[in-house]
């Protein structure tokens, strides 16, 4: 026989089995779920980080440039064969 809450709506329950069923998918989603943005941004750090050795890209200060400065020291800080490596702004 179907049961309703206090509102009128149709409760549904379920078994204990499918209840811990339940639970342990919702909770595997969560975990997958930070564990794939967690790789994301390991990812992300590493290319951010991963440039060109200090002797070989020439050094350059960054001045008076506004947004268009602030994009250009984006680029050149995520790419690692950049011919030049932004020192300051």
């Amino acid at each position: 026989m179907a049961e309703y809450d206090r509102a009128g709506r149709l409760r549904r329950r379920l078994p204990a089995g499918q209840r811990t069923l339940l639970e342990t998918v919702a909770l595997g989603a969560v975990l997958a779920l930070a564990a794939m943005l967690g790789a994301r941004y390991v990812d992300y750090a590493r290319r951010l980080r991963a440039r060109r050795s200090v002797g070989t890209a020439v050094k350059v200060i960054v001045f008076g440039a506004g947004d268009a400065g602030a994009l250009l020291i984006q680029r050149l800080a995520t790419q690692s064969n950049a011919a030049y490596r932004p020192v300051s702004w």
